[in-house]
């Protein structure tokens, strides 16, 4: 199996430091490689957005195509924001007729709390509602929908996914699937808390949307960090959300209750593992990581090297492609996929993957079962 080409260092180090350019606005201190290689990373990291900010704003000179090609994607990222504002407007405005408040996850929400919020790239929208209204909230986005979307529509384990006005929209019945059962009735107890009081209320241009309360969103946003990162891969818009979230977000976070949160799951590694990564190599102040701990710099490090290497999504991951129609080939490739992960991640967190390998296998061949007997 063909691994995927080392990152050139220089590559690295500009790619780095104009993420933080971005973030922060600090300036750019390391010798440019060819910008196609950044862009290219940049890509892969599905954060061309903040880098082609970050080039123009830093008068780094461009030529004209460049600065055109530049523009034009910031264009379309700017427009791909309006839409799936739009999209959540209208959905939620039609939830909230029914007597139903849904909560905003990730995207668009995390996207509020950037310097400049439109050239955070953008994907599906993501609305939470539980449980009890799940059913109800399916059956108002399916008549939202034109007829095709409402056959492409496709159901998950957490969620119901369906197009409404050309834009993505996932239905969250839960948040997240965790791997460890033992841990569910736990992170449901937080989940209920966090999506019920003291919600944060934000304007994000065409009306008012509740997200997640601030601890618990500090926590969300980096499990789903850690569940993608075990599960395939991520990116570094991933973390380039958490670090804006919790700069803007410092005052009002729960330390103590995050702790419990953090500890409760035995995700105290985990968490300072990418919390130096999101001091050390994306510029967050110490003060603004809670539990930051430098004795994990070296375990942060590798990290970084895996998710730059792999991509977002893992689209990128050791030759591995996905692309193929047929859901049981899909399936067998996810399971070659992990197959040849884990021992990697194991390395790094030995005591969070001993079971996890177990865990994936049974989840995959308990859909794939459920597909046959479906069919």
């Amino acid at each position: 199996m063909p691994k995927q080409a080392k990152i050139n260092s220089q590559t690295k180090s500009a790619y780095l430091d104009l993420l933080r350019s971005s973030l922060w606005g600090t300036p750019i201190n390391s010798e440019l490689p060819p910008l196609e290689d950044i862009s290219k990373l940049a890509a892969r990291q599905t954060t061309r957005g903040l880098i082609y900010q970050a080039l123009m704003d830093q008068l780094i000179p461009l030529e004209k195509e460049t600065y055109l090609k530049y523009k034009k994607f910031l264009l379309k990222v700017t427009g791909n924001h309006i839409s799936n504002e739009k999209t959540i407007s209208i959905t939620i405005d039609a939830l909230r007729s029914a007597g139903i408040e849904p909560i905003l996850l990730k995207g668009e929400g995390n996207a509020y709390y950037y310097p400049l919020p439109y050239i955070r790239e953008c994907g599906d929208v993501d609305l939470y509602v539980g449980k009890k209204n799940y059913q109800k909230c399916c059956e108002i986005l399916k008549g939202m929908a034109d007829s095709e979307d409402v056959e492409n529509a496709a159901v998950a384990d957490k969620h119901y996914s369906i197009n409404i006005k050309g834009v993505p929209v996932e239905l969250h019945h839960t948040t997240m699937i965790l791997d460890e059962p033992e841990m569910v009735p736990i992170y449901r107890n937080y989940e209920e808390d966090g999506t019920t009081n003291n919600l944060v209320v934000l304007n994000i241009g065409v009306g008012k949307v509740s997200t997640p309360s601030p601890t618990f969103n500090a926590f969300y946003i980096f499990l789903h960090i850690w569940d993608h990162f075990r599960n395939g891969g991520i990116g570094m818009r991933q973390l380039c959300d958490w670090v804006v979230f919790l700069h803007r977000q410092k005052n009002n976070i729960d330390k103590d209750y995050l702790s419990s949160i953090i500890d409760s799951l035995s995700l105290t590694k985990p968490w300072k593992v990418f919390s130096n990564i999101a001091v050390e190599h994306l510029g967050l102040s110490e003060e603004d990581m809670p539990f930051y701990d430098s004795s994990f710099r070296k375990e942060g490090d590798a990290v970084l090297d895996i998710i730059l290497e792999e991509g977002n999504f893992g689209h990128s991951v050791h030759g591995i492609k996905r692309s193929s129609s047929n859901y049981y080939v899909q399936k067998f490739q996810s399971i070659a996929l992990y197959l040849h992960r884990d021992p990697k991640i194991a390395e790094i967190f030995p005591n969070e993957t001993k079971t996890h390998m177990g865990q994936v296998l049974r989840r995959g061949f308990r859909k794939i079962w459920r597909h046959i007997t479906k069919d």
